[in-house]
């Protein structure tokens, strides 16, 4: 054969951490809607995210756990999108450079 075929996968995994993935806003399944919310979850202008250090540990150790190559350089990508639901109207996702 010519060809071989190259199949990759993208996983989404959510890791246990007592805060949010972006900023320091409480990780609480079945809380009031709209309460565990700061300037950064809300995409005000200036505010800036910054990642969970808990939150990447634990997706690198998953990552060991299932033999994953670790990435030693890896960086988040800005996503923009529009639904009605979501303020800031972009995501924050790790495109070509994930950590695992």
């Amino acid at each position: 054969m010519k060809y071989e075929a190259v199949i990759g996968l993208e996983t989404h995994i959510q890791v246990h951490t007592q805060s949010k993935m972006f900023c320091s806003c409480a990780n609480k399944y079945g809380a009031e809607p709209n309460t565990l919310v700061c300037p950064v979850c809300m995409g005000y202008p200036g505010v800036l995210p910054v990642p969970n250090r808990e939150a990447i540990r634990r997706t690198v150790k998953a990552g060991m756990l299932t033999n994953c190559t670790i990435a030693k350089f890896s960086k988040f990508d800005r996503k923009s999108y529009f639904y009605p639901d979501m303020p800031k109207n972009y995501q924050i996702s790790q495109y070509d450079l994930p950590f695992c």
